[in-house]
């Protein structure tokens, strides 16, 4: 789980006004997340230009900034810092942190630790547990390369089953995540979330797309179909292809292995958040439960997902259960 000791800073929080932290949502030290995203971003200075310039000049006529903040903002801006640049300065800043003294930090830091107190509960938040659905949550967070806050539940002392968590899942499930005050529970959800709210990452395909309507059936065609299958096929339950919503087990994988041999994924050549649905779908129906035989195209296409660098990074949290 994402954390951090509490560090003195000497920074006057009356000196900046209270819009700043939401206009600069996601800026942070990502110190303890996975070393691609340790860098110091500012989201809304990416989606925003405009207001981004509106915020520059006004620090600087605001005039009740330090001479020094506003230094280091202009600093930061020149270099790139606010457009996801930055990366070697912002991983010195990240390790200047650990042992961060009024006396021995630069304005530099102390102002980008200002940012970081204020905008850490701005983060999204996932609510996880290894060896569950969590793992599409983590891949497709990982995908998309944005910061986030890992919260992990202890399942077998019935975290998952708290008050507190019951209010933002009330099916007592994980994964589930949180951005401000929006709670997203449902793998399949979180999936199409991150993808939508991130659309730089190109994860999915944006309305008007020809490929949308692909995206959305795959996108669905796992809970709908593929997990159903799973199901049946586990508990030996007999059930009439015309009656059940997935069709019949062999069916659902003819379809699949017909949709990719026109390509590497399901959308072509455009890898989406549908494949991180259905490709952990097949990872563990092939490899782990051995109820998908190991058809050649399926496993070709396995294989691609795992050596996808964002799912090794994933599976690696997972592993390590932070």
């Amino acid at each position: 789980m994402f954390s951090r000791k509490k560090k003195p800073y000497v920074l006057d929080s009356k000196a900046l006004d209270l819009e700043t932290p939401s206009v600069l949502k996601g800026a942070l030290i990502a110190k303890r997340l996975p070393l691609r995203l340790a860098i110091i971003t500012c989201v809304i200075l990416v989606s925003a230009p405009l207001r981004a310039e509106y915020v520059f000049h006004n620090f600087i006529v605001w005039g009740q900034l330090k001479e020094v903040e506003k230094l280091f903002f202009y600093t930061g801006w020149k270099n790139g810092f606010f457009q996801g640049r930055g990366t070697a300065r912002g991983l010195e800043l990240a390790e200047c942190l650990e042992n961060i003294t009024t006396s021995q930090a630069t304005s530099h830091d102390l102002f980008i630790y200002h940012y970081w107190e204020q905008t850490e509960a701005l983060m999204m938040k996932l609510y996880w547990a290894p060896r569950t659905r969590s793992l599409r949550a983590l891949w497709v967070l990982e995908e998309a390369g944005v910061p986030y806050e890992r919260v992990r539940l202890d399942l077998s002392a019935g975290e998952h089953k708290s008050a507190d968590y019951c209010a933002i899942n009330p099916m007592a499930k994980v994964p589930a995540l949180t951005d401000g005050p929006l709670a997203i529970a449902e793998s399949g959800a979180i999936c199409a979330y991150v993808a939508e709210a991130h659309p730089e990452a190109g994860l999915a395909p944006p309305v008007g797309d020809p490929a949308r309507g692909r995206y959305l059936r795959w996108l669905f065609f796992s809970p709908g179909c593929v997990e159903q299958a799973f199901l049946v096929k586990s508990y030996n339950v007999p059930v009439r292809p015309e009656a059940a919503g997935f069709g019949d087990f062999d069916r659902v994988f003819d379809v699949l292995e017909a949709a990719l041999a026109k390509g590497p994924w399901l959308l072509g050549e455009r890898f989406s958040a549908a494949d991180v649905m259905i490709g952990l779908d097949l990872y563990f129906g092939i490899d782990i439960f051995k109820l998908v035989p190991s058809r050649p195209g399926l496993r070709a296409y396995v294989d691609r997902c795992l050596a996808r660098p964002a799912l090794q990074r994933a599976k690696a949290i997972e592993a390590a259960g932070d």
